[in-house]
Formats: structure tokens, sequence, C-alpha cells
């Protein structure tokens, strides 16, 4: 089995020091980012690196072949078509900032969109279904985008 390490590893006492600087500068107005005074039009200098964890294992699995997994794709992408548009356009980004990686869970293909400038991560719900996940409710948040509007 081979293992991907983290190239940096977060001790309990780090994770401690880094959530109470969030704090301090949520409390007084400063981007979580680079610490300079926070407003709705702040473009923070200090964009952080993108991350990608892996992970491989021993398991024995049947390959798709490629034309497969190409299809799977086009099916789940003219599903998600319009999401997918309407967010780019009301967030105001490029896409050429964004990874795109073709993941498979089960016989399901999904789409990532790795983004660093984004705090969060979403998850279509018609996918959600498709995968018979379990949704715990959780209360409502603001999410602002790009372009400063909050949905």
């Amino acid at each position: 089995m081979e293992q991907h390490k983290p190239v940096h590893k977060l001790g309990t006492g780090e994770m401690w020091k880094d959530r109470q600087l969030r704090d301090y500068r949520s409390a007084n107005n400063l981007c979580f980012k680079c610490g300079e005074k926070y407003d709705p039009t702040h473009q923070c200098a200090k964009k952080p690196a993108a991350e990608l964890h892996a992970m491989t294992t021993e398991e024995e699995t049947e390959m798709l072949s490629e034309e497969v997994l190409n299809l799977m794709e086009m099916q789940d992408l003219a599903e998600a078509k319009q999401l997918n548009l309407s967010l780019n356009a009301m967030a105001g980004t490029d896409a050429s900032d964004t990874i795109r990686l073709r993941a498979r869970v089960g016989d399901q293909v999904l789409l990532i969109l790795v983004d660093s400038d984004s705090t969060g991560s979403f998850l279509n719900e018609a996918m959600l279904s498709r995968l018979n996940c379990t949704v715990q409710k959780t209360a409502p948040v603001s999410v602002k985008l790009a372009n400063n509007d909050s949905i």
C-alpha cells in the first residue's frame, strides 16, 4: 500500500494557535488570511496555495474503461451544466483558476472543482441522493460570492 503523507501536519497546539489567530482577526475586522483591515472590497494579497490530498488503497476494484468514465462524466455534466454556469456567472470568477478533477464514488463519477479562493465545499443535492448519502440538517448559513453578493 502506497501512502501519501501531507507536507506539513498540524499538531493540536498549532491548530489552537490558528484558531486563536482567526478569532482575533474576526473580532478586530481583519482579513483571516493576511491580517490587513477587512472590508467588502478587500483583495487579499496572500492567496493560499491549493492543496490536494490523495490516498491509494490496496483494495482490488474493477476499473472502468476511459470510455465508460467519459460517458458517465458527460451524463453528470449535462445534469449540472446550468448550475455550474450560473454559479460562475454570479461569482464573476475566471474558471482558469479552478482545478477540475474527476472522481468515482461507487458507480458515480463526480466532477470536483478545486478553487483555492473558496472557504467552503458544496455538493449538489441530486448527487447526494444518487450516492445514497445521509443528510444531517444544520443551521442555514450565508455564503459570500466573489462579487460580494451573499446567498
